[in-house]
């Protein structure tokens, strides 16, 4: 790491982010071949809200370093971040195949699927996170989501209730199991995962919406 990035870094530790960026952009104007200083910019820009800047310094960095997964992950996030999930793929997809068990490019690779509508493909993508992580409780969450979607309604509760078990204090996902258990006429249980969902964030509309909705109808 070069002593203008260490710098950068500290500046950015003590939250002068301005002095950062005009470092940075100084130095990859006199170095534009710098791919690591480039990756740097890009992150910078990502975090201060410069989000087209972001994206030109991710692509030349990829343009500079072509096997350079972390910056093939970033410019999806980025492009998922924009709305743009269709244009994120293409990097989550060569990011996990430059990065060998890269358990959160399979996860955002499978996000973007599904937000295409893509959601077997996006199943696939979920479970293959979980291979590479069995404790990222996010993946099983979002696996559940598309699972539902697909009408594989048992597949699903298995998701949601292994996400929960990971992480007990997932509201999203104890909120989603209770939506599931319902519909699928489990309603007891269904009960207990809304009041559970409430319990971790008293302020979660939406359980508070679906358990109220329970004693309406």
């Amino acid at each position: 790491m070069s002593n203008v990035i260490q710098q950068v870094h500290e500046l950015v530790t003590q939250d002068r982010l301005d002095e950062a960026y005009s470092m940075l952009a100084q130095h990859t104007s006199n170095q534009p071949q710098d791919a690591y200083a480039l990756y740097e910019m890009g992150l910078l820009c990502a975090n201060t809200g410069r989000l087209d800047e972001s994206e030109n310094y991710f692509k030349r960095c990829i343009n500079q370093k072509r096997d350079a997964a972390e910056a093939h992950y970033q410019m999806g996030l980025l492009l998922l971040k924009r709305g743009r999930p269709q244009e994120a793929m293409p990097f989550f997809r060569t990011a996990c195949e430059l990065k060998s068990n890269f358990a959160m490019g399979h996860l955002y690779w499978g996000i973007s699927l599904a937000a295409s509508g893509s959601f077997k493909g996006a199943l696939g993508q979920f479970k293959q996170a979980i291979q590479c992580n069995p404790q990222l409780a996010i993946a099983y969450y979002e696996g559940g989501m598309v699972a539902f979607e697909l009408g594989m309604q048992t597949e699903s509760i298995d998701l949601f209730e292994k996400a929960v078990a990971i992480d007990q204090h997932f509201s999203e996902a104890y909120n989603a199991l209770g939506t599931v258990l319902c519909i699928s006429r489990n309603l007891n249980r269904g009960i207990e995962c809304f009041k559970r969902a409430i319990d971790i964030d008293p302020q979660y509309p939406l359980a508070h919406r679906n358990w109220a909705g329970l004693f309406s109808n």
